[in-house]
């Protein structure tokens, strides 16, 4: 049938794997989000509830989370699926499984509301990502940088590691009474935290290194701002916690000390990387940021403060040492040309470090230490050979160019 050949697309066609990734990501989250704070009551509530509420304008606010929350989600239905037949069998699916789905599981949840008009405008998102992506896929693709293989992908892990430390537990609001009281307290004369300032300015650093590695956009200035008010936007929009002027003005310097230094010192931007991830990371060691007891121990469980616990905001310290340590191998592979052939001798090195900071952390430092960020770094490591030796083996896989005549 027609409908089932390919439709003609300005831009090339993405690859396959990196689309159905950045689906099966969407659908995460938005299960994620729609479930958060996963409190289920062992009944449910009574199913008429959900054809009752069906005015589609009775809720302004959660009418417009359900809407924005679909429209990336028909983004990358568009960009995975390469057939108008597929695109629409594929919207169908999704509009059924996480659209009525999850309203149907939100039964169980006391603190939401089963509503057929957030299945209608799960809808409505859902076709507007997929019109959005139709007209705005051609713009990006002439803005988009060469061939996959000059992509760096750990670089755009560090990226996704930023935006966790800055966005936990990363569920958004539109309610402008709770979104007007988180952005008081960057106003407020809240006591000023040169460490917070810090951190953020550090990690936002180590990001803005990293969007600019990446090399998918053709002007660095764009990947910046891009990466810098998606940074802004999850501080503002996913109101828990308090709104810091540290933390704002901490994300825009460090990703304006990280433009200056890719565009005046690309050559020596890695080593400088290298310097600023291990600061990063001694900042954890050596000071009662993880939130752990100042005791002198030590223990083998990792995420012991979480498991043992139960809090979850600790997640927020493991991930800006993901990021540090994460930024530490990058640093190293990037930019010490005596590991180009031997990438896995210096993750051996990292890790050792690792294990050594740790020891220094309990016995010298006098802070409660344990495995956590030698797990973390043991996931990181391979990650980070692999993919840095990904783009090293498809140049060499690469065609030589045609002699010229």
């Amino acid at each position: 049938m027609q409908s089932s050949r390919p439709l003609p697309d300005s831009g090339a066609a993405p690859a396959r794997l990196p689309s159905a990734v950045f689906l099966l990501a969407l659908a995460a989250f938005i299960v994620y989000g729609s479930l958060f704070p996963f409190n289920f009551l062992s009944e449910p509530k009574s199913f008429a509830r959900f054809f009752a509420e069906w005015d589609l304008f009775a809720n302004r606010a959660d009418a417009i989370d359900n809407l924005l929350l679909f429209v990336p989600l028909g983004i990358g239905v568009h960009a995975h699926y390469r057939t108008l037949r597929g695109r629409l069998l594929a919207a169908l699916l999704v509009l059924l499984a996480l659209g009525v789905g999850i309203q149907l599981a939100q039964l169980y949840l006391p603190s939401r509301t089963a509503s057929l008009a957030d299945v209608a405008w799960n809808g409505a998102g859902l076709a507007a990502g997929l019109l959005a992506a139709s007209w705005v896929r051609p713009l990006i693709a002439a803005r988009m940088a060469g061939h996959a293989a000059g992509h760096d992908r750990f670089a755009m892990l560090l990226l996704l590691l930023w935006y966790f430390y800055e966005s936990f537990p990363f569920v958004p609001t539109l309610d402008l009474g709770e979104l007007r009281g988180h952005v008081k307290t960057a106003f407020q004369a809240l006591p000023f935290e040169p460490m917070r300032l810090l951190q953020h300015g550090l990690a936002a650093t180590l990001a803005g290194v990293a969007v600019q590695r990446m090399n998918w956009l053709r002007t660095p200035a764009l990947a910046v701002l891009a990466a810098g008010a998606m940074a802004l936007f999850l501080e503002v929009f996913v109101a828990y916690g308090q709104l810091r002027r540290e933390t704002m003005l901490g994300i825009a310097l460090g990703l304006l000390l990280a433009y200056g230094l890719e565009q005046r010192a690309r050559r020596s931007s890695a080593p400088l990387v290298l310097l600023l991830a291990l600061a990063a990371y001694l900042l954890t060691v050596f000071t009662p940021y993880r939130g752990q007891l100042a005791d002198g121990g030590f223990t083998w469980t990792p995420f012991s403060n979480l498991l043992w616990q139960g809090v979850t905001p600790r997640l927020v310290p493991s991930a800006y040492e993901a990021l540090a340590l994460g930024a530490l191998l990058w640093g190293g592979l990037a930019g010490l040309r005596r590991f180009d052939r031997l990438p896995w001798a210096w993750a051996g090195l990292v890790l050792l470090l690792v294990a050594a900071l740790e020891w220094v952390r309990a016995q010298l430092a006098g802070y409660h230490a344990d495995t956590t960020t030698l797990a973390m770094a043991l996931v990181l490591a391979p990650a980070a050979v692999a993919l840095r030796l990904a783009p090293a083996a498809a140049a060499s896989a690469a065609p030589p160019p045609p002699a010229s005549s």
